[in-house]
């Protein structure tokens, strides 16, 4: 009896438990986490629209600034062009080049980031001479700022270096020297290389008044050189301006550059990588001006040579020289200012040519006359190259005007002389009473040229020669023609006064006067 009664007390006590589970279950569900809702996928953006919002992205990223010119070394490459020869194996080459290597590191520091190897691809000799910047440029294109060229003679340790700018596109003249041994070549080579290396500096526009003061900045001008000869610019240098203009549509592409004819800046001031200098140009210059797509810079430049023979041409015609002209050399900055020294007389020879010595100062003014006439006054720094073809502008058309009015004067005077006997002897016929031999003389008078011949003439040749001026665009010919023309024209009014000659009249008729009283005395 007690064993049921406690069988049944347990089934009691498990159908509480279960029925407690059944009764908590949908809370313990609900008190489950939810599981996260899968998102919807995207559906694809048309095409046009994805473009454009990634064109709005690549508008959106911010560019990084562009490295500050003085902050901005220089990128260098320095090929080497050794020979096949027994003393020249692989290790004495690879030494060479960490050697040269070495020694640019020593003298240039962090100015230049120079790769120095051993050249593959130029023919040995003279290759560093008859290089053309045109094959350099296709070679290298962009990737360096600076290209040079270094051949050695492993015989007789003759070495020649050039270089290649890439803004300007251009050589520089060989450099040659030579080295006593080879252990001495890296040395005698970076000696080379200071000779051959042009610094670049860009144009800085300034709000001064003075336009003939121009400012530059230097490339990497805040990278001291830790030799002191490789220091980039000092005062006295003479720059040579060089103007890139790029395509319309792509900067990226150069259209063309236009060397600075007879235009130098010459160096004044330097602080740190602004320099600053006078602009002096014998032609119409745009550097120092707002350009647009164009890139305006230049180069230092020093005198490789004692003397440059400069050849004199005229513009209109190259192939003709002018001789016997006499060149005037004067030393000084500005072409106002006072001669810093004398002036050194040269005559142009039967070639045109005169020979313009490198001075105490970096550059001349030079003034070319004509006869008496100052046909051309330009700056010039001599040694830069050893020749240089300077064209002149074509004095010939006032030339030949000039000689017009010579023989033009001349028959003026003939005239002057035949109307003076004229008048003298009627007056003198007059004074005698002999009327018929006076009205002979006044009619002989009468019958010579006047001023409208005169005038005629000049207007006949004077024409024509400012014709040609205008057509050559040689707007200083056309006023010299017509300031010689008007000096003729205002002797021929003075020669032509009409009080000279209603003065003579004036005294024929006192004359004739006077002895009709005399004869009414008589009477």
């Amino acid at each position: 009896m007690q064993r049921n009664t406690k069988a049944l007390s347990l089934l009691r006590c498990f159908g509480l438990v279960f029925a407690c589970v059944l009764l908590a279950a949908p809370t313990i569900a609900q008190d489950k986490p939810a599981e996260a809702k899968q998102p919807a996928p995207e559906k694809a953006a048309p095409a046009g629209k994805a473009d454009a919002t990634a064109k709005t992205k690549k508008k959106a990223e911010p560019k990084a600034p562009p490295t500050p010119v003085a902050e901005d070394p220089y990128d260098v490459v320095i090929n080497l062009t050794v020979p096949s020869h027994r003393s020249m194996t692989l290790a004495t080459t690879n030494k060479l080049r960490k050697d040269v290597a070495h020694a640019v590191r020593r003298t240039w520091g962090g100015m230049w980031v120079a790769d120095v190897r051993m050249n593959d691809w130029m023919l040995v000799g003279d290759a560093v001479e008859r290089l053309e910047p045109d094959a350099v440029s296709k070679r290298y294109g962009k990737k360096y700022d600076k290209v040079l060229f270094v051949a050695i003679d492993p015989e007789s340790l003759v070495l020649t270096a050039r270089e290649w700018d890439y803004r300007s596109n251009s050589l520089t003249v060989p450099a040659v020297g030579s080295a006593y041994d080879l252990a001495a070549v890296p040395n005698e080579i970076v000696h080379l290389l200071i000779e051959v290396f042009q610094p670049v500096l860009l144009y800085r526009r300034t709000d001064k008044f003075d336009k003939s003061y121009i400012e530059v900045t230097l490339k990497a001008g805040e990278f001291p050189a830790p030799d002191p000869k490789a220091v980039q610019i000092s005062p006295g240098d003479v720059l040579t301006p060089v103007v890139r203009y790029f395509n319309k549509r792509n900067r990226d592409q150069v259209d063309r550059i236009q060397d600075q004819t007879l235009t130098y800046l010459v160096v004044q001031d330097i602080d740190r990588d602004i320099v600053g200098g006078t602009l002096l140009s014998g032609v119409p210059t745009v550097f120092g001006r707002n350009a647009r797509r164009a890139e305006q810079f230049a180069l230092r430049r020093r005198p490789r040579h004692k003397a440059t023979r400069v050849k004199l041409v005229l513009r209109s015609n190259p192939d003709k020289p002018l001789l016997c002209h006499r060149v005037n050399l004067v030393s000084k900055l500005k072409y106002r200012d006072e001669e810093l020294e004398e002036s050194v007389d040269l005559i142009s020879d039967r070639y045109g040519e005169v020979v313009v010595p490198v001075g105490s100062y970096p550059t001349y003014w030079i003034y070319v006359y004509s006869g008496k006439l100052l046909l051309a006054r330009i700056p010039y720094s001599p040694g830069l190259v050893a020749e240089e073809t300077v064209l002149m502008p074509d004095d010939s058309m006032r030339l030949l005007v000039e000689g017009e009015v010579d023989l033009l004067k001349g028959r003026l005077i003939d005239l002057v002389a035949r109307r003076a006997v004229h008048m003298s002897a009627a007056m003198q016929y007059a004074k005698d009473g002999l009327a018929d031999e006076t009205k002979a003389e006044v009619a002989a008078l009468d019958a010579l040229p006047g001023k409208k011949e005169f005038e005629d003439q000049i207007t006949t040749f004077q024409q024509p020669a400012v014709q040609k001026a205008l057509a050559a665009r040689n707007r200083v010919s056309r006023g010299r023609i017509n300031r010689v023309c008007g000096e003729m024209k205002r002797v021929i009014d003075n020669y032509f006064d009409p009080a000279r000659m209603d003065a003579f009249r004036a005294q024929l008729d006192e004359i004739y006067q006077g002895s009709d009283d005399s004869d009414d005395v008589e009477n």
